[in-house]
This record gives structure tokens, C-alpha cells and sequence, in this order.
């Protein structure tokens, strides 16, 4: 899984995360926890 971090400074850091499954649903599943955790934790929204 691959995301952009954009900074108020207009920094921008490049992220790669293993999901460590290749099985669909489990990937989906992770990815989005991950999302909504970035989104709590940043107060952002996709």
C-alpha cells in the first residue's frame, strides 16, 4: 500500500506499507483500518 503524507509546510513524504496477505479480503480489510486510522490521527479526510 502506497500513500502520500502532505504537510502544512507543503512537505510531502511518500509512504509503503505491507499489507503482508495477498489474500483480497484481508488486504482490503487492512487497508482500509489503515486509512481510517491516518484519518483519526490527522483529522483529514479521503
Amino acid at each position: 500500500m502506497y500513500f502520500t503524507i502532505s504537510r502544512p509546510d507543503s512537505a510531502s513524504e511518500r509512504k509503503r506499507i505491507s499489507l503482508k496477505t495477498a489474500d483480497l479480503e484481508k488486504v482490503r480489510g487492512r487497508r482500509d483500518g489503515i486509512i481510517a486510522d491516518l484519518q483519526n490521527k490527522a483529522h483529514v479526510f479521503v
